[in-house]
Formats: structure tokens, C-alpha cells, sequence
């Protein structure tokens, strides 16, 4: 008999995406993101601290918030990058 899991790690790494990419029409959704990376997302230790990460972006005002998301989501992209390299090649 198969066994079917399923993982709400990808569904919590989804919606925080979303949510950062919703911050740069409006930084309301920032909130949601800060929410989402409160959980630990992967078994990895990086993202601990993204969170408060993400809840120093509130300060900023601009360009540099709109950087500052752009930095969160190449962030993101790099470490699925790591953990795909890692683990099937």
C-alpha cells in the first residue's frame, strides 16, 4: 500500500513568496510575509532569523524597500538552489 505525505513546508514556502511579491504593490502584505516566516519553513538555520529580517523592511521607504524585498526573494531562490544541489545532485 502506498503511503501518501504531504509536506506544508511547500505550501508555507509558496505563500511567504507570494506574499513578498504582493509587498511590492503594497507593504500591507509585508505583515503576512512576517507571519509566515515566523514558522521554520526548511531544516535550514537561515531562516530563523528572516522574520526580523522581513520586520526591518518596514522601516524602509522607497527604493530601498523595494530592494529590500527583491534581496528577500533572491534570498529565498538561492537557498532552494542550495538545498536542490544538495540533496539530488
Amino acid at each position: 500500500m502506498l503511503r501518501q505525505t504531504f509536506n506544508f513546508n511547500i505550501i508555507l514556502l509558496i505563500l511567504l513568496i507570494v506574499f513578498l511579491i504582493l509587498s511590492i504593490i503594497s507593504p500591507i502584505f509585508l505583515l503576512g510575509a512576517i507571519g509566515i516566516g515566523i514558522f521554520k519553513i526548511f531544516g535550514n538555520r537561515a531562516f530563523i532569523p528572516f522574520s526580523i529580517l522581513l520586520l526591518l523592511l518596514i522601516g524602509l521607504h522607497g527604493y530601498l524597500y523595494m530592494i529590500g524585498i527583491i534581496l528577500a526573494l533572491a534570498f529565498i531562490a538561492f537557498n532552494i538552489i542550495k538545498d536542490i544541489y544538495r540533496y539530488y545532485v
